[in-house]
């Protein structure tokens, strides 16, 4: 028994020294691109870019594998480094946040490295809350200071690269949660954007509504989210725009109805109260329950989809 305890703390400290490593060398990327901004000095982004990209993916893959290993052991000794672990990449979130949150950071470094951080950052989402919100608040820092058509694109690109993820729900959270922001902050073409959108949205979400252990209400939460952002984008424009965008609304809420169906299964129960929150979206876009039983309103929506 001494020889497995012993075996699991060595382990756990090469584990936890690994994790550490990361650490170091995200903060020695970032003070290092922080020195050449203030110094005025031409800064590599690609190099910068690659070079921090490589290190969250490196850390993410280790995460995962360490995660695989522990499911074949109950030692108290890797418990506890998974703690370690995770206080460790609690701290390289916080890093990375503090650096983009700087008054100092050039533009073209904020920009260079919206394209890639958040797809590294996401996969960290599920390991705790506190990663979660530090994830979004990463990608709010992006969504705040980025050009909102490349922040579309950015997000709508790491939604699809997260689908052949092995936990997409928590991966996708601060994505879906930066892509309903973005919405707000498109200034114009906003159909067009949507209509680019949306279709990735909901494969995401159908992927997600197969997962063994998807809840309905973390699922409905997403999709509401999203829902809720389209009907404030539509409630600005007039005219022939508006009434494009809350017939792709409308499309969408009947999209993730089904989509919920999938996910609730045979609890119909629970799925009641959930449902009955569109009620106000669906009358928002004209839809009535004879309509969508007849299959009037669809066939209207999809008329002025196909217009415009």
């Amino acid at each position: 028994a001494s020889t497995i305890v012993r075996s699991s703390e060595s382990v756990g400290n090469e584990m936890s020294a690994a994790t550490v490593s990361y650490l170091h060398r995200v903060r020695e990327i970032l003070a290092g691109s922080l020195r050449s901004v203030e110094a005025g000095e031409s800064l590599d982004l690609e190099s910068l870019v690659t070079e921090l990209a490589s290190c969250l993916n490196s850390l993410s893959e280790n995460v995962a594998s360490n995660a695989s290993d522990d499911e074949h052991e109950n030692d108290v000794t890797l418990n506890a480094s998974d703690d370690e672990e995770n206080d460790v990449i609690i701290q390289v979130l916080d890093e990375i946040l503090k650096f983009l949150a700087s008054p100092r950071i050039d533009q073209d470094v904020m920009d260079a490295l919206s394209f890639e951080l958040p797809k590294a950052i996401s996969k960290f989402a599920g390991l705790s809350s506190r990663c979660l919100e530090l994830a979004e608040a990463i990608v709010d820092r992006f969504v705040e200071a980025c050009n909102p058509r490349d922040m579309l694109s950015v997000l709508c690109e790491a939604l699809d690269a997260a689908r052949v993820s092995l936990s997409l729900s928590s991966s996708s959270t601060p994505l879906l949660h930066g892509l309903s922001k973005v919405f707000l902050s498109v200034r114009r073409r906003h159909y067009e954007q949507l209509k680019v959108a949306v279709p990735i949205v909901l494969k995401v979400l159908k992927d997600m509504s197969l997962e063994p252990d998807m809840q309905p209400e973390g699922l409905f939460d997403k999709a509401l989210g999203i829902a809720v952002s389209i009907k404030d984008v539509a409630s600005k424009l007039e005219k022939e725009e508006g009434t494009n965008v809350r017939s792709l609304l409308g499309l969408y809420l009947m999209q993730i109805t089904a989509v919920l169906s999938v996910s609730i299964k045979d609890k119909v129960d629970s799925g009641v109260p959930l449902v009955m929150q569109l009620k106000p979206l669906l009358a928002y876009c004209g839809l009535t329950h004879l309509g969508l039983i007849t299959g009037n309103d669809p066939e209207r929506l999809l008329s002025t989809i196909s217009k415009g």
